[in-house]
């Protein structure tokens, strides 16, 4: 009895392989599909922003990178503490431009 028992757990092993090899095989496609896609999808987002930069696909993109970068930054506030960063020692927090000068002078000259 001993010996059987032997020469099923080797099938089964076996088995076991052949369809762990069959599913990585699988996972190799579809990754591979999933990254031809993602480019594609990064081409098309590029070309929106560059064509309609007004529109719903640009909104989203900088909707998105916005809310990102908000996360990254609650995410990093204890590490900027540690290390002694705090807040910034001049006055603004942000380079903002000044939205009552639009042309960065305010003395134009009319000729």
């Amino acid at each position: 009895p001993v010996a059987s028992e032997g020469g099923a757990g080797e099938n089964e092993d076996e088995s076991h392989e052949s369809i762990l090899e069959e599913e990585e095989e699988e996972l190799k496609k579809v990754g591979g599909w999933m990254t031809v896609a993602a480019v594609a999808l990064m081409v098309f987002t590029a070309y929106q922003m560059s064509e309609n930069p007004d529109g719903v696909c640009a909104s989203l993109c900088r909707l998105a990178i916005t809310v990102i970068g908000c996360i990254v930054k609650i995410i990093l506030i204890p590490f900027k503490y540690v290390l002694g960063g705090g807040r910034p020692s001049g006055g603004h927090y942000m380079a903002t431009p000044d939205y009552r000068d639009p042309y960065g002078s305010r003395h134009m000259e009319l000729t």
